[in-house]
């Protein structure tokens, strides 16, 4: 019977482990520094004034962002809107997994 205690409680720790290194997580209040793109790609380096990057997916390379290959213009706007105007922001970053081994940006929200 202690053993079938032990074990439904390991796996409960697993499961709510395993679901919160899968969650996305929201930066600090940051600045954008640059923002890069390499021809042929769709997608955005993006860096920052961040002293630790935020790496919910334990991506390899955290010097910097990337942004999805599949963002929408207004996503582009609000990236490069932040970065031009020297205004601060907060990116939601995704905690499933890495795009060129870095974290992936799924979310910006532009503040005053």
């Amino acid at each position: 019977m202690k053993s079938y205690s032990v074990v439904k409680l390991l796996s409960v720790i697993l499961f709510f482990y395993s679901n919160t290194s899968l969650a996305n997580q929201n930066t600090g209040s940051l600045k954008i520094t640059a923002v890069e793109n390499w021809a042929g790609s769709d997608a955005l380096f993006v860096w920052t004034d961040e002293a630790t990057k935020t790496n919910p997916a334990n991506c390899s390379y955290s010097g910097s962002y990337l942004t999805s290959s599949n963002i929408k213009d207004v996503f582009r706007t609000l990236l490069l809107s932040a970065n031009l105007a020297d205004k601060k922001a907060q990116l939601t970053i995704y905690g499933g997994g890495c795009g060129n081994n870095r974290p992936v940006i799924v979310a910006i929200k532009v503040l005053k």
